[in-house]
């Protein structure tokens, strides 16, 4: 992960958002496109109620998937007392042209953090 891009995370952040990382990586790393952290954690605007928001692209998604992610995001948030939210879209759908128009397509790829 790109460290020095991540300055607004304090080390219990970091820390959690590398344990989330890794275990994303292990049980999904062929259906991978790119996780990328944005949103107030990125932009250096958080407050104690801010959450940590991570684009996870994949490649294909079903309800399945969803469901693992959540139970991995459940499990991290609990274990390190942070609030992760991740937002999974497939890959054909955030880059269709229509969803490029799209003020969150904008702002992940502006101030996103590629990990």
């Amino acid at each position: 992960m790109a460290r020095k891009d991540l300055v607004y995370l304090g080390k219990e952040e970091l820390q959690a958002v590398e344990q989330f990382y890794n275990l994303i990586i292990d049980r999904f790393r062929d259906n991978i496109v790119e996780i990328r952290l944005f949103g107030s954690k990125v932009r250096g605007t958080s407050d104690t109620e801010s959450d940590i928001d991570i684009l996870i692209l994949v490649k294909q998604l079903n309800q399945d998937i969803k469901e693992e992610i959540i139970d991995m995001t459940v499990d991290v948030n609990l274990q390190n007392d942070v609030l992760i939210s991740p937002i999974i879209i497939e890959k054909q759908k955030y880059f269709s042209p229509l969803y490029q128009e799209t003020l969150f397509f904008k702002a992940t790829q502006e101030e996103g953090v590629a990990l």
